[in-house]
This record gives C-alpha cells, structure tokens and sequence, in this order.
C-alpha cells in the first residue's frame, strides 16, 4: 500500500507550480513540507541581486531550501557567512560538492572565481555538474575522493550510491600533479572521512594557508585535525556556527566545538572583515 501511494504521488503533475502557490500564501510547518517535495529546478534567492537555480531532485536540503530559503533552513548561517567570504576570495576548492550549494553561492557572488569541485559518488557528481550546467556556471570538477592515501578507498557515508569504494587521492598529491599555485577559500563536508581527507591535506595547507568552512561530526575528529594542521600555532581564529540559533561562537580551540557541526577556521584579518570580531 505504502508503495502504491508513493506512486501515485510521483504521478501528480505540476507539483511544483501547486507548492509553490501554497508557499507564497504561507509554508506549512516542516512536519508537513518534509513530505512536499517534487522534481524539478526552483530559483534560490541569495539577495535582492542575486540568484541561481538548482534541480531539486525530491532531495531533503533542497526541499528545505524550497520552502525555508536559503537562510533559514539547513546551513542557513554558514551559508551566510560563506556568501561573504566568497567575495574576497579568488580561488575555491569544494570537497564534497554534492548538489552544489557552496559552489553555486561562490560563483554567483563571485563569477571570476576559480573552483575545483570534488565529489566521489556517481549520483552526486551528476547532479552537481547538471546544476552548475543549469546555471551557465563554468568550474573544475572532478569525480575523485581525497584521502590519507593514492589509492583504492571505502567511504561509508556517500549517500544514495550502491558502491562505496572508490579511486583516492591525496590533495596534497593532486595539487603537485595538478600543478595549483594558490587556494585561499576552502569548504570540506565528507561527513566521517574528515580526518583521512585532512591527512592527506598537509604540505599544501601549511602553503596556501586557506580560510576554511568544515563540518565536524565528532569531538576526536577536531583534536586531530588541529594537530595535523596545527592551526592555532598558525594564528587561525575558530568560529562555531550554530545554524539553527544562527549564532556564531568564536572558540580557542576545535575541541570546544558543540553539536552544531559547522566551523569556521579563518585568519584575523578575514574574521574582521566579516565583522566576526
């Protein structure tokens, strides 16, 4: 029965044109519009100046973004503050694209930026590189997992993706191979391959020196990414972000980040930029 429903409610036309009458009149609470999606591209309002579009798949970050907005659902904060990063940026490596967002963001504030999109999962590199496509937006991308290792690797969390072994490489090994003179903006989402991509991110980031956007998920994933990147000796500042309060905490450490798994690690001078200090 379960599965006759989810068929019938795949055949509903025009589903989008339906949600998007009923949005503008008012969302329904999450409880509801969890279970209101539909396929097909919606636009994403940055600002009053700024747009993109994006696929939506039936996904559950894009839904969300279809009925919250950018800012309120999701990574609202972060994206935020990645909105304004990206405008004194020039060069942008997105580690584990997925869908895109990071990357549709950077490149409509900012369409000289040059990006380098990284993204395993066979799904998930399709539909990154349809968005970009959707939105006449031109970036590097490359269906590659980095890893503390040149080798074969599993990778237990890529979603929606039957084979979870994949083709790695070290950046710091890709960015020799490669040839890259400079990254000065840098978003990491790998879920719990974290470290082993942090690992093998180690000459070259002692080089670039980039501001970063990461996710952690566990407190021992923190304490090792400090001590492989050393980034307090470094003079990094840290930033907790907590996308549902939108609050943003400056810490002393990676250790002291909470459950909100967004952090933001960036020189002084960025910082007073966005007027985080």
């Amino acid at each position: 029965m379960k599965k006759v429903l989810k068929n019938i409610y795949h055949a509903i036309p025009l589903k989008r044109q339906i949600f998007s009458l009923i949005k503008a009149v008012k969302a329904p609470p999450e409880s509801i519009y969890k279970h209101l999606h539909f396929n097909g591209d919606f636009k994403v309002e940055i600002d009053k100046n700024h747009h993109f579009r994006i696929n939506s798949y039936g996904a559950q970050i894009a839904n969300e973004v279809f009925w919250e907005g950018l800012y309120n659902s999701w990574e609202g904060k972060s994206i935020e503050i990645w909105r304004e990063v990206s405008l004194h940026s020039e060069m942008m490596f997105d580690i584990g694209a997925n869908a895109g967002f990071y990357t549709l963001v950077s490149k409509t504030m900012n369409p000289s930026m040059n990006v380098h999109a990284f993204e395993p999962s066979n799904d998930w590199y399709k539909r990154f590189n349809d968005n970009c496509a959707l939105n006449n937006i031109n970036v590097n991308s490359h269906q590659l997992a980095l890893s503390n290792q040149d080798a074969e690797t599993y990778i237990k969390s890529v979603w929606r993706d039957d084979n979870k072994t994949y083709t790695a490489q070290k950046l710091d090994t890709w960015i020799e191979e490669n040839n890259i003179q400079k990254m000065d903006l840098l978003k990491i989402d790998v879920e719990h391959y974290v470290v082993e991509m942090v690992q093998g991110f180690d000459t070259y980031f002692d080089k670039f020196r980039p501001n970063v956007m990461i996710e952690i998920l566990r407190d021992e994933y923190a304490i090792e990414i400090e001590k492989v990147w050393k980034t307090k000796e470094k003079g990094y500042l840290y930033f907790n972000i907590n996308d549902k309060t939108k609050e943003v905490r400056q810490m002393s450490t990676l250790q002291e980040r909470s459950d909100d798994m967004n952090i933001f690690i960036c020189h002084p001078e960025m910082a007073s930029k966005l007027k985080l200090i």
